[in-house]
């Protein structure tokens, strides 16, 4: 699934940037073309996995709360009652959560992507006012992507040999150092363009280190039991 959502990212970005290099308004019919071909393929694969997992067709039961209408005092007193339960059991699953060894590694992941140092609308506007065009933004992402895809197949390697922890540490590493050289890069040399360059041709390789983390980290909490991975969803 991973592999089919970085070679989408590929292959979309990558056509409409040919295309708008000919003709703006054909590459916008073109995209509005594919989202509206994508739209009865959705419902497709929607419908075939409702079909196929029983379990989703079943209907949910809603718990339903005898109150004496007698005592209305007793009801908001289990009103009550139910909402402090309610509080314990949250707390008492974040701090499971909190001092679960799959912590770290799951709250690294979430701030993974709190970064301007990628080929979001932060940066495309930048390379843009230095100079670059659609066409070289296209490119660039492609090879970010292509690095993506690569991390896919180099992170179960990886893990295989050395295991979860200590890949993710690993790739960590290597997104740390890339991203450093990349600033120095930005800093050091003096053209807007080649500053931009060096920093893009970081971006790029760091992309290994942060989808390696991401599939590491991914395993570690998979090696997480259900019922510890329900405690901790519910308190997060």
């Amino acid at each position: 699934m991973r592999r089919i959502d970085l070679v989408c990212k590929l292959a979309g970005p990558f056509v409409i940037a040919l295309v708008d290099g000919i003709s703006t308004e054909a590459a916008i019919l073109l995209n509005f073309a594919m989202n509206a071909f994508s739209i009865p393929v959705e419902y497709y694969a929607i419908a075939r996995v409702y079909e196929m997992v029983p379990a989703l067709r079943a209907s949910k039961q809603s718990s339903v709360y005898a109150v004496d209408q007698g005592t209305p005092n007793q009801g908001l007193q289990d009103v009550q009652s139910r909402g402090k339960h309610a509080v314990f059991e949250a707390l008492k699953g974040l701090r499971f959560y909190v001092q679960h060894r799959a912590f770290l590694p799951s709250f690294a992941g979430s701030l993974l992507y709190f970064t301007v140092l990628s080929f979001s609308g932060q940066m495309i506007t930048y390379l843009l006012s230095v100079g670059y065009n659609s066409f070289h933004i296209a490119v660039a992402r492609t090879g970010s992507v292509v690095f993506e895809i690569s991390a896919t197949w180099i992170a179960p390697l990886v893990m295989s040999k050395i295991g979860p922890i200590r890949a993710g540490i690993w790739f960590l590493s290597w997104q740390m150092l890339s991203l450093a050289a990349g600033a120095c890069l930005f800093w050091g040399i003096r053209p807007r363009v080649l500053a931009a360059t060096g920093l893009v041709g970081s971006t790029i390789l760091s992309r290994i280190g942060l989808w390696g983390f991401d599939l590491s980290a991914q395993i570690i909490v998979q090696e997480v039991s259900l019922h510890h991975r329900t405690r901790a969803g519910a308190s997060s």
